[in-house]
């Protein structure tokens, strides 16, 4: 059994292992509108709304098919251990704004958020520092991955290019370069607006189609990175803004290719669907855990993601269904053992930067509003 088919294989029977879940969280978190409760499999709201008792931990996560992989591979078996009961609350894909607002309200919702290293960066003071008396740990594949305000639960390649091989079938595109190509590779394109993480990974795009070698990126030459995206946009047919609609604008034949994180393509290549996926010059990211200030939960938020940190099995129940990496050298093993053999961390040498690279982040740090302006009206112009 090639290496492909064997993936897909386990896709599928992983699918049918967590049906329920899988099915129920995604049909809720469907109907869901962000902020609300998911309420299949995870315990539902109070009538009162969340609540701050000493045994519960409520937890904003993306929705969909990540939430429900979560749900199996971490807090359904992190609740039947400690008692503790898990809230599964549908979050934004940018989560930003809304802690944001929790925090200056004094009104926190959450106790665990889904969210970005950029977000930790673009603002600090949304964030608890991370309890390492509670969360550490020897085996991470990155030793920075516990970070003062976040933790990593996935590595991730965010953007990967990912392209429709009906509309490419013998030769797709294989580089940043190609995505800029409209007369070799024809068709509408995709584009990922995910607020600061668009705003400084797009122009790195930008930059390495116009032939900027990896090493020479930064500062970012924000002029000649727009120069380039000016001429793609009339080929730009949708600007998606969640992670399931880059999936569904792909699958349904809407857009010819789009950046996309690594775990989404590999669901739809591995699934069946009609895609390819280069790694070319990817940005190797990290799929992010964070805990809002003055969480009422907290130190319960804290036990959940010492729990993923520490059970390498559970992570690689997390890869088989969202093919994102984990976190621990001891949980690539096992998703390797389960035949899973295409995640971010095993693409390292294509990665063209990373997101917590110390000259990436300080330039992000110092530069978040300017980037976030200058995306935010060019995408609007």
């Amino acid at each position: 059994m090639t290496s492909k088919f064997r993936a897909r294989f386990l896709w599928n029977r992983a699918q049918g292992k967590w049906a329920a879940a899988l099915c129920a969280l995604s049909l809720v978190a469907t109907a869901c509108t962000a902020g609300q409760s998911v309420s299949s499999g995870a315990p539902s709201a109070s009538p009162g709304g969340p609540s701050a008792g000493p045994g519960k931990v409520i937890v904003a996560d993306t929705g969909g098919t990540h939430a429900a992989a979560d749900w199996a591979a971490y807090f359904a078996p992190f609740q039947a251990k400690t008692g503790i009961q898990v809230q599964l609350i549908v979050g934004p894909d940018d989560p930003l704004a809304a802690v944001q607002a929790q925090v200056a309200s004094g009104n926190i919702q959450w106790d665990l958020v889904i969210c970005r290293y950029d977000n930790t960066l673009q603002d600090p003071s949304a964030w608890e520092p991370t309890d390492t008396s509670i969360v550490h740990s020897n085996d991470l594949i990155y030793p920075d991955q516990i970070g003062k305000l976040y933790v990593v639960n996935e590595i991730t390649g965010f953007p990967v290019l990912a392209y429709s091989t009906t509309a490419f079938p013998t030769q797709g595109p294989a580089s940043w370069a190609d995505y800029f190509d409209v007369k070799k590779f024809p068709g509408p394109r995709g584009m990922m607006n995910i607020g600061l993480t668009s705003a400084l990974r797009v122009p790195v795009t930008a930059l390495l189609a116009d032939g900027v070698a990896p090493a020479n990126l930064f500062p970012l030459d924000l002029n000649r990175a727009y120069a380039k995206l000016d001429k793609l946009k009339p080929d730009i047919r949708v600007f998606w803004t969640t992670f399931a609609q880059s999936q569904d604008i792909l699958r349904q034949g809407e857009v010819v290719m789009t950046p996309m994180a690594d775990g989404r393509a590999l669901q739809l290549l591995y699934g069946g669907s009609k895609v390819g996926v280069s790694w070319n010059g990817f940005v190797q990211g990290s799929g992010t855990w964070c805990v809002p200030k003055g969480a009422p939960n907290k130190v319960n938020a804290f036990k959940v993601l010492q729990y993923m940190l520490e059970n390498p099995q559970q992570q690689a129940v997390q890869t088989s269904l969202t093919f994102y990496s984990p976190p621990t050298k001891a949980g690539a093993a096992a998703a390797k053992g389960l035949g899973v053999t295409d995640f971010a961390s095993l693409h390292v040498a294509e990665a063209s930067i990373k997101d917590n690279d110390p000259v990436v982040s300080a330039y992000t740090k110092e530069n978040a509003q300017m980037l976030l302006a200058r995306w935010n009206a060019w995408v609007g112009k």
